[in-house]
C-alpha cells in the first residue's frame, strides 16, 4: 500500500507540474487531479488503518 500512496503522490506531481507550467489546461487535466487526489487519500487511509 506504501508504494501505492508514493506513486500517486508522484502522479499528481506531475500533473500538477504540467498544469503550473501551462502545458495543458484541458478540463481532462482537471478531472485526472481529483481523481488521483481521491486515490492517494483513499490508499492512504487505508495504509494508516492497516
Amino acid at each position: 500500500m506504501s508504494i501505492v500512496v508514493e506513486e500517486a503522490d508522484e502522479c499528481l506531481f506531475w500533473l500538477e507540474l504540467i498544469e503550473d507550467l501551462n502545458i495543458d489546461k484541458s478540463p481532462q487535466l482537471k478531472y485526472l487531479q481529483n481523481e488521483t487526489l481521491e486515490i492517494l487519500k483513499i490508499c492512504s487511509k487505508a495504509r494508516s488503518n492497516s
